[in-house]
């Protein structure tokens, strides 16, 4: 079934569904080089404060006692250099994050208007400033619901309730902003203008749905979750190639959950974007009446 920018008009679970299943197999990429990055940086980062102090050559000349080289490491853990790499990794993971679901939101867009994902191409024109736009906006919805957070446990003293309802209030209110990022990485809206969109389109009444659907979907995957670990965990009697296969398991689960959401995500905003009508109605152009012949 073809899938374009109409296809969510109608409808919005089969063309998710089937546009998921157009995608995940790239979005699964996309993951995969996201978190082979993150583990070389890791290593390399781990390898280079080893190097800045005598912890690698005393774990190498004296490989045997596992129990001193672990307190040395241990001991080691919160100096300076130690604390600056994790903070470097957590910055660089943020920003490799960002990229990876702003490659997913491409290919995913791709699929929808040109009915053809490029991985090669997609990945060279990931590399944009939207990653960092991307990026700001995601931290600064983040920071806006910590705040929301925290102001709901400071009304603790006055009522164990009145925190759970406005907990509760501020989660929902949350999606009432789920259109903003597809607005601005798809749509190329501004800030103000996809927080304006976000808002006008889901309501009150559709935010409550969409957080009874997450809800659900995330019982839903719970429970994949764990079929899935309890057949993975019959690999891993096999030496090697059973973690080999479980981790490939795992990593084609979680492509498919990304490019689900991503779907979700762009499919919405589609759904509720104007400029699609024009796209999907067909411009009908009046006929003139044949003038009768003068006299």
């Amino acid at each position: 079934m073809e899938i374009n920018r109409g296809s969510f008009k109608s409808g919005l679970i089969d063309p998710i569904f089937n546009l998921t299943g157009k995608t995940w197999l790239k979005v699964t990429g996309a993951s995969v080089i996201t978190n082979v990055v993150l583990v070389l940086i890791g290593i390399a980062l781990f390898l280079m404060v080893l190097g800045s102090s005598n912890i690698f050559m005393q774990m190498i000349t004296n490989p045997q006692s596992i129990k001193d080289n672990l307190y040395l490491l241990q001991s080691e853990m919160f100096v300076p250099s130690v604390i600056l790499s994790f903070i470097l990794f957590m910055l660089i993971a943020l920003v490799i994050g960002a990229w990876n679901m702003y490659f997913s939101i491409i290919i995913t867009d791709s699929q929808i208007t040109t009915n053809n994902a490029d991985f090669g191409a997609l990945f060279g024109k990931s590399f944009n400033v939207k990653v960092f736009t991307l990026l700001g906006v995601l931290l600064l919805i983040y920071l806006i619901y910590i705040v929301g957070v925290i102001i709901s446990f400071l009304l603790a003293p006055i009522s164990g309730w009145l925190t759970f309802f406005a907990g509760l209030l501020l989660t929902i209110a949350m999606f009432r902003l789920i259109l903003v990022i597809p607005a601005m990485m798809v749509g190329n809206h501004s800030l103000s203008s996809a927080l304006e969109f976000s808002v006008k389109h889901i309501d009150w009444i559709r935010a409550l749905k969409l957080f009874g659907i997450v809800i659900l979907a995330i019982l839903a995957l719970i429970v994949i979750a764990i079929v899935v670990g309890l057949v993975s965990m019959i690999f891993l009697l096999l030496p090697f190639v059973g973690i080999a296969i479980r981790l490939l398991i795992n990593m084609i689960l979680g492509g498919f959950i990304t490019a689900l959401m991503v779907s979700a995500l762009v499919g919405l905003y589609y759904h509720y974007a104007e400029e699609v009508v024009d796209a999907v109605t067909p411009e009908i152009t009046p006929v003139d009446n044949p003038t009768e012949p003068s006299m």
